[in-house]
């Protein structure tokens, strides 16, 4: 091509990134929304992370009164039974009294641990929402077996055969 088409070409050429009809602005818009899309998110992932937090303390907290409840009630019935114990030895009471007594006992100290380990499972929610991290050091300084586990002899490599 040669003469006025060739100018033209050229002067396309060099207008064609100039004019992109708002395909560069465009570009930016999607760039802008994306950075407020992931602000967003980062902020709902922190306030999750310290509503999870919160929401362990407060069961760690709620559970250690639970459980301190919990071995007050079996305490109280352990001096129950054992004044009825007391009390039939004497002949005050019928064995009826103890056999009430301890079963109470009884019961109340499974609540009692129930309750103790359900707060143990919440401090460590505490440590996973803020974090963990614990168990990596935990092992470090956990103890190490002492002894190696046998294999199994198997039925091909037993000397009884």
């Amino acid at each position: 091509m040669t003469g006025p088409a060739s100018t033209w070409e050229l002067a396309a050429g060099l207008a064609g990134p100039v004019l992109t009809f708002g395909a560069i602005e465009g570009q930016v818009k999607t760039a802008e929304a994306a950075q407020r899309e992931a602000l967003a998110f980062y902020q709902a992932t922190i306030l999750n992370a310290f509503r999870e937090t919160n929401d362990a303390l407060i069961g760690a907290v709620k559970k250690r009164e639970e459980a301190k409840a919990k071995a007050m009630r079996a305490a109280a019935l352990q001096d129950y039974a054992r004044l009825s114990r007391l009390k039939f030895d004497n002949g005050y009471a019928d064995y009826i009294e103890v056999l009430y007594s301890e079963n109470e006992l009884f019961n109340a100290e499974l609540v009692a641990v129930r309750s103790k380990a359900e707060r143990y499972t919440e401090l460590v929610n505490v440590y996973k929402a803020m974090g963990g991290g614990w168990v990596d050091e935990a092992e470090m300084f956990s103890p190490k077996p002492r002894f190696t586990t046998v294999k199994p002899v198997s039925e091909e490599s037993s000397p009884l055969r």
